[in-house]
C-alpha cells in the first residue's frame, strides 16, 4: 500500500524472508503473484514466527522490516 493507502502494483518488486524456524533461519523467496509478494517455506512455520522481510523495488534500494 502507498501513503494514500492505495494497492500498488507488484510487479518487478522482489523480496526475502529470514525466518527463525526451530532455532535455525530459513530463507524464502519473495516473488510477485496474485497482487502480492508470496514465498513458500520448507518446513512448518510458527504462528507468530520471528524474522526480517526485506523488499526490493524494481528500481529502488532494499527496505526491511523486523518482526
Amino acid at each position: 500500500m502507498d501513503h494514500d493507502n492505495r494497492p500498488v502494483p507488484v510487479a518487478g518488486y522482489k523480496g526475502l524472508a529470514l525466518l527463525l524456524v526451530g532455532g535455525k533461519t530459513q530463507r524464502i523467496a519473495l516473488e510477485p503473484g496474485d497482487g502480492k509478494l508470496t514465498g513458500k517455506a520448507t518446513a512448518d512455520l510458527p504462528a507468530k514466527p520471528k524474522g526480517v522481510v526485506q523488499i526490493t523495488p524494481p528500481k529502488g534500494k532494499t527496505v526491511s522490516a523486523k518482526f
